[in-house]
């Protein structure tokens, strides 16, 4: 019996010993009126930060800690340049990566209070020519895109997470059109930048002006998010922090810089002080203040999760524009993750206790180090507020083992049959080199490794057509091969005959 368990999406990082950092503070704050109360949590959270950032290799690391308006303490550690060893700081500039679309949630949600949209108006009531194939009768709404439940591929055939050349968002939803729904609109959460990105053309089109202009109006100006921006400036370039990529087979380079195409699913710049102020705008809604962003009743509706039975007893959910879970430490979690290249990232708030803490770093891939930083740092916060003890911390496993035995076991396999006609003609490397794919058979199936450390296995449909399970990053989508006469796989497209396409190395 085959073990297809062993196979499952795996997503697993390697901790580089070239050489241990020692994550050194360059520059803090610490709320004189709240240190005493603090202190305990901040020292702990300084040993932990610097225990992971020995542990993984992170180059830099800021955060900031947030109580309603007030902030508790920020810190940055390590170099915002290996290189240069230059120290980071609290106005280092990151690449956020998705957190990005809570950014274009609060614009959408804008318009649907000054009654402009509807979160229930089928999309194509304002994008006439958006005319993706759709054999369902159910059609795309403004919710489902908000809400991943659109059934839209997760990228752009151009302008996608692999696409470095640049091109605007217009030309980025028109690819779309070439594509077809995977799921019908509203029957399951997938996670689509592509989705994100007609969100953020919705705007351009409603408002006659480019998309990074619109959130600067009226989001980030208006908090005095003077670091933040959805487009890079000339003047982050002396505090950007260099971004670090890195592979399973031990190499680290410098990440790519390239603007995305769906620039309103994950291209923002910010620091964590500009974040800290985007958190406290929210928190201050939540206690019944007024806010520059939306009204109460419209941040409330945002933490509701969509698609949920309302009497159901639900753990964790997709809301407006946040991802929510009901029982963190007894408490709502609203909180939205950020990859992009060489930068990891989380924005993380319990709404009901006035709490947010987030994250920035300079390596790539490495979310479940951030992710476990920032859990700890508003569980420790909980815990002071209510006199608690500090809980303990639990070091980031972020063992690659069994990445790195699953790639072997394949690469053991591939290529056994010598014959091109079959699936030996579909194995091989396709793509970029900041972010290629490669394609493996083992005892009769096919394998993908796609996006540095997820591997699936692929259910047939064709000699030259298969398909992603319903589960993970690419969940249904299609990979169609374009064979050359001796069968050889000349290229790739995920997502559909005309989804990205990947030329063979």
């Amino acid at each position: 019996m085959k073990n297809n368990c062993f196979f499952a999406s795996i997503f697993l990082c390697l901790a580089f010993h070239q050489g241990v950092l020692r994550a050194q503070i360059h520059d803090e704050y610490v709320n004189n009126d709240l240190q005493s109360t603090y202190s305990a949590a901040i020292q702990e959270l300084k040993s932990i930060i610097n225990q992971e950032m020995t542990d993984n290799s992170i180059p830099s690391i800021t955060i900031t800690l947030v109580k309603g308006d007030q902030v508790v303490w920020s810190s940055a550690f390590g170099y915002s340049d290996q290189v240069t060893q230059k120290p980071a700081s609290l106005n280092t500039v990151y690449r956020v990566g998705s957190i990005s679309k809570l950014f274009t949630a609060i614009a959408i949600m804008q318009r649907v209070e000054s009654g402009v949209l509807d979160l229930d108006m089928p999309i194509n009531s304002l994008l006439e020519n958006f005319a993706v194939e759709n054999p369902y009768d159910k059609k795309i709404t403004v919710r489902h895109l908000i809400t991943h439940r659109s059934g839209l591929v997760r990228e752009p055939p151009i302008g996608s997470y692999f696409d470095a050349t640049e091109p605007g968002l217009s030309q980025t939803v028109a690819s779309i059109n070439k594509t077809k729904l995977v799921y019908e609109p509203g029957s399951k959460t997938k996670y689509s930048n592509a989705g994100v990105a007609v969100l953020g053309y919705m705007l351009e089109i409603l408002e006659n002006r480019p998309f990074p202009n619109i959130l600067s109006d009226e989001i980030l100006a208006p908090l005095q998010m003077s670091s933040s921006s959805f487009t890079f400036e000339d003047r982050f370039e002396p505090h950007l922090a260099k971004g670090i990529m890195w592979t399973i087979d031990g190499k680290e380079f410098t990440a790519p810089k390239f603007e995305l195409g769906e620039s309103p699913a994950g291209s923002m710049y910010s620091t964590v002080g500009d974040l800290g102020l985007f958190m406290s705008a929210l928190l201050k809604i939540t206690s019944g203040e007024e806010s520059n962003l939306v009204r109460p009743e419209t941040f409330k509706a945002m933490l509701v999760p969509q698609f949920v039975d309302a009497a159901s007893k639900w753990k964790t959910g997709t809301g407006i524009g946040f991802s929510l879970r009901s029982d963190f430490a007894g408490r709502l979690r609203a909180r939205h993750g950020g990859g992009i290249y060489g930068f990891s990232a989380e924005l993380s708030m319990l709404p009901e206790d006035n709490l947010g803490v987030a994250i920035l770093s300079s390596k790539g891939s490495i979310s479940d180090v951030i992710s476990n930083i920032s859990n700890t740092a508003l569980r420790m916060m909980l815990a002071v507020e209510h006199s608690n003890p500090l809980p303990e911390f639990k070091a980031t496993n972020m063992s690659n083992r069994r990445l790195i035995e699953a790639i072997k076991t394949l690469e053991g396999t591939t290529g056994k049959s010598g014959s091109t006609k079959g699936l030996g003609g579909l194995t091989g490397k396709f793509g970029f080199d900041h972010n290629p794919l490669s394609f493996y058979e083992h005892e009769g199936d096919l394998y993908v490794h796609i996006e540095y450390f997820h591997i699936y296995k692929l259910i047939k449909v064709s000699d030259s057509r298969f398909r992603f399970s319903h589960s993970g990053l690419y969940s249904g989508e299609d990979v169609v091969f374009y064979r050359d006469a001796s069968g050889l796989a000349t290229k790739v497209a995920i997502g559909g005959e005309n989804g990205v396409m990947f030329i063979r190395n």
